[in-house]
């Protein structure tokens, strides 16, 4: 493989890295349908899983969350032809409610990742997660006060500003 091909994968994989976030924080469903090869299974701690069905399922998940950001970090490919390996990190921010109260949870984790090169670029084939840490307390989020001048917020698609 040639050095340019190399740099080339890497710099696809990466985005298809961060495609996988945005897709999980604006709840994209057709997003998701971007990042899964055919058949891609996930495994989350509880078995695999068809990927497609498994990030249908989350999207209804975190629609019941008010905001999330996943950051992407740290990824270490292998490649291999048309296959490659990566584990890549993950730092993930939730905040919700519960119980009246407003929580944050801070997750940071690992994607290990079975990679293929399809028709349409990289895909995951197969993507194991691993968490490390979390934390989750009282969510200090301000939207008043100093904050007051920030008036566009995220939120999910199709009501994202960038969508």
């Amino acid at each position: 493989m040639s050095t340019l091909q190399t740099v080339i994968d890497r710099i696809d994989i990466g985005d298809l890295m961060v495609r996988y976030a945005r897709a999980v924080d604006r709840c994209d469903a057709a997003l998701f349908a971007s990042v899964w090869a055919p058949d891609a299974l996930v495994d989350y701690g509880d078995g695999d899983t068809a990927a497609m069905a498994w990030s249908d399922g989350l999207v209804g998940r975190l629609r019941g969350m008010d905001r999330t950001q996943h950051l992407i970090s740290n990824s270490l490919v292998s490649l291999d032809g048309d296959s490659a390996r990566a584990e890549t990190m993950c730092t993930a921010y939730h905040r919700f409610t519960e119980a009246g109260v407003a929580l944050r949870m801070l997750v940071g984790g690992r994607y290990l990742d079975r990679l293929v090169r399809t028709g349409d670029g990289w895909r995951i084939a197969h993507r194991r997660y691993v968490m490390d840490w979390n934390e989750t307390e009282p969510s200090t989020m301000q939207t008043d006060g100093r904050f007051a001048r920030f008036t566009t917020l995220g939120s999910r698609s199709p009501d994202d500003p960038s969508c």
